[in-house]
């Protein structure tokens, strides 16, 4: 096989590994979280063990299934609905901030976040809602928002390095091909 060729099919396989192989080997760990995450009924009580600090919303799952019911209710919670997020291990309660800028929207499921609360320390919490309407879904989890972008910006940057040399070794390739004087490589 002659060097031209040789360095052709490799740039391909370059090109076809940042434009394919690549962001499917980081972008898929995405759909699963490495964080718990706790899902229950409210008006009703919540409990989840924290195996990180960082950010923690408390989503409105206003689209869902759960427990062989489904649920449509609306996007803000009930006016009066009161919630209280509790470490454990101290017995105090974590400020609360109220933030609804964000939906989330994944098949039959719809979500939008209801607000946060910064965990520094503790390894459980328990989230207390208390409201006087209609049962609804809440999730409570740890942002992920900092580990996606991270794992994207790195991925973009991985796959436009491969995918471009890939690209420069194939045009490479193709000028030593169409010089024609070339030596063949004796393969063993």
């Amino acid at each position: 096989m002659k060097f031209g060729t040789k360095i052709l099919l490799t740039g391909i396989l370059l090109t076809v590994a940042g434009i394919f192989v690549v962001p499917y080997l980081f972008i898929m760990p995405l759909f699963e979280s490495k964080y718990p995450e706790v899902t229950f009924k409210a008006p009703g009580v919540g409990t989840i063990e924290i195996i990180a600090p960082g950010r923690y919303y408390l989503w409105n799952d206003y689209q869902t299934f759960y427990d062989g019911q489904t649920y449509n209710n609306s996007k803000r919670l009930p006016s009066g609905t009161r919630i209280r997020i509790v470490n454990e291990e101290s017995g105090k309660e974590i400020p609360f901030v109220a933030d609804s800028s964000i939906s989330l929207s994944v098949g039959n499921k719809a979500q939008n976040s209801v607000g946060y609360v910064e965990v520094s320390d503790g390894k459980s919490l328990k989230i207390e809602v208390s409201q006087n309407s209609e049962d609804r879904i809440l999730t409570f989890a740890k942002s992920r928002f900092m580990d996606i972008l991270g794992t994207l910006i790195t991925t973009g940057i991985f796959a436009s390095i491969l995918a471009f040399s890939g690209i420069g070794m194939m045009i490479w390739g193709l000028i030593r091909m169409s010089a024609g004087e070339e030596p063949v490589i004796e393969e063993c």
